[in-house]
């Protein structure tokens, strides 16, 4: 996988698309999937289930959120070659961008004073106690503009976001010191 984007409409299911990059490929002789596990039965998350957490605070003017984990893989061509022996990895970035109605000057005033905010979003796939549910948490997020619209209709700030590393973490939290964690309530 060279990234994955994860995209939050205001309406409609969440969606994730990775691309990947191979080498050499083989073909095979039969076939790959020949007794594949059933289908899942659990829901698909979709952003209107679930909550949205902002420095702390519940937020439920956002009309779009997208978040993208890019692992920046380099390789170069060699000589004898036609195909690139490997991909190094690069540093894990993340990024984003959000878009809210302009309810108040609290997320232009982050953008404006540089101020941190930890962003928490999960998911759930439906309304009960025991829903499924995807969780993402950037611990440290700095806001990289404000720009808003200004038509007949409600004013939407545009919000583009990159998540830092914390400065600070315990012991023993494996995600303490992660620009991004992911929580899966179906992972074993």
């Amino acid at each position: 996988p060279t990234k994955i984007d994860i995209g939050l409409p205001p309406t409609g299911m969440a969606t994730v698309s990775i691309p990947v990059v191979g080498k050499d490929i083989v073909t095979a002789t039969s076939q790959y999937f020949s007794s594949p596990s059933a289908a899942s039965t659990g829901g698909i998350c979709a952003a209107v289930n679930g909550v949205l957490l902002l420095g702390g605070v519940a937020v439920a003017v956002l009309t779009g959120l997208s978040i993208s984990i890019d692992s920046a893989r380099s390789a170069d061509p060699v000589v004898g070659s036609n195909t690139l022996p490997t991909r190094f990895p690069g540093r894990i970035t993340v990024s984003g961008q959000a878009t809210a109605y302009f309810e108040d000057a609290t997320l232009r005033d982050a953008f404006v004073n540089e101020t941190e905010v930890e962003l928490i979003v999960v998911l759930t796939s439906d309304n009960t106690a025991a829903s499924g549910f995807v969780g993402f948490t950037l611990p440290r997020v700095k806001l990289g503009g404000a720009t808003k619209s200004d038509g007949q209709a409600g004013i939407v700030q545009t919000l583009p976001f990159t998540a830092l590393l914390p400065t600070t973490g315990g012991s023993g939290v494996a995600n303490d010191l992660s620009t991004i964690s992911v929580q899966d309530s179906a992972a074993a």
